[in-house]
């Protein structure tokens, strides 16, 4: 790969934060790798990420704020604050803001939706793991009862909303449940078919770490399947009806090897990337009471190393092939020897 067509990805101009309002969850998926140990996100970390949105908003052109968990919509006033305070400021610098969200849609009722959008929030990534039955035997609330009827009627009062707004509908796929994910498309293709700010991307459920998805019968080499699956879609017009195409060939890198993505956790703490929470070389540094920022120059250029000699493998997931913790060694870039959010100390 050329290294020219990575270089707009370490623009200074652009600033993602993704943002843990709370690591707890009213889910209790089959496969979940969290372990919900910290709680609601206190009320310094949030004014210290409004001081860190204010001392970095004179150096920026665009601003993003994604919302990650636990289930981020069971801290909402934690989102709404920050989010009506980056669309605020934001529209006063005249820097370009967006938001969008990763939630299970179980608290996305049509009130807390439309407080969204009025707020910013545009793009939504909302999981379903087939139709109702076999749904509801993975995505379990803690109570251990089903969520798919609740998150369905949901997405029904979205799609009567006349909001602008993207909805990324992620099936999950494994052995057990692929006559219910043919069920499902059918249902998605009869109720969204027609309305293209819903897109389906099927993603086979992996070994994303606990113990809990060792149970479960996945899936290896699911590709054909998957690709099946996106026939069917193709056959019934699903695409034709949307800007988008069945894939998308544009090179991205992952957001973790990108430098100017931080993962700002609810207890302050900063990470890159947001699966591999208890891993040690994912622990990069903490956000300070005053908006700066602490961060571990060592572990960062380790999640950016692909950009330096254009390595696919380590864009796509820095994780992979990351040297243990205690063989971390200082990297330096050539021609560079700071990085845009490095030892960041925001003016």
């Amino acid at each position: 790969m050329d290294k020219s067509t990575l270089t707009g990805f370490l623009s200074p101009r652009v600033l993602e934060l993704i943002i843990l309002p709370t690591e707890q969850c009213n889910f209790r998926c089959t496969y979940c790798y969290e372990d919900f140990e910290i709680g609601h996100m206190q009320a310094n970390t949030v004014e210290a990420i409004k001081l860190l949105i204010l001392k970095r908003l004179p150096n920026i052109q665009v601003l993003s704020i994604s919302w990650f968990g636990g289930e981020p919509l069971m801290a909402k006033n934690t989102v709404f604050e920050l989010n009506e305070f980056a669309q605020s400021e934001c529209e006063k610098a005249g820097v370009r803001f967006s938001s969008n969200m990763t939630t299970n849609a179980f608290g996305l009722d049509r009130g807390t939706f439309d407080t969204l959008s009025r707020l910013g929030m545009r793009k939504y990534q909302i999981s379903l793991d087939g139709d109702e039955d076999e749904h509801n035997k993975t995505r379990k609330l803690m109570s251990g009862r089903g969520s798919f009827a609740k998150i369905w009627s949901n997405l029904l009062a979205m799609r009567d909303s006349p909001e602008d707004f993207y909805v990324k509908l992620r099936v999950h796929v494994h052995k057990n449940n692929l006559a219910s994910v043919r069920t499902l498309i059918e249902k998605l293709n009869t109720e969204f078919g027609t309305d293209s700010r819903f897109m389906i991307f099927f993603k086979a459920v992996g070994n994303w770490g606990g113990d809990t998805v060792k149970q479960m019968d996945l899936l290896k080499g699911s590709g054909p399947i998957i690709a099946e699956f996106q026939a069917l879609l193709e056959s019934w017009g699903w695409f034709a009806a949307r800007a988008y195409g069945k894939t998308d060939q544009t090179f991205r890198p992952c957001y973790a090897a990108v430098p100017t993505s931080l993962v700002i956790r609810a207890d302050g703490s900063l990470a890159k990337c947001t699966v591999a929470f208890s891993d040690a070389r994912n622990r990069i540094g903490h956000i300070n009471d005053d908006g700066t920022l602490h961060i571990e120059r060592d572990k960062m250029l380790q999640f950016m190393r692909g950009f330096e000699d254009a390595n696919e493998d380590a864009l796509h997931c820095p994780m992979k092939g990351m040297p243990a913790a205690e063989e971390v060694k200082v990297i330096t870039f050539e021609k560079r020897e700071r990085t845009p959010q490095t030892d960041v100390q925001p003016a």
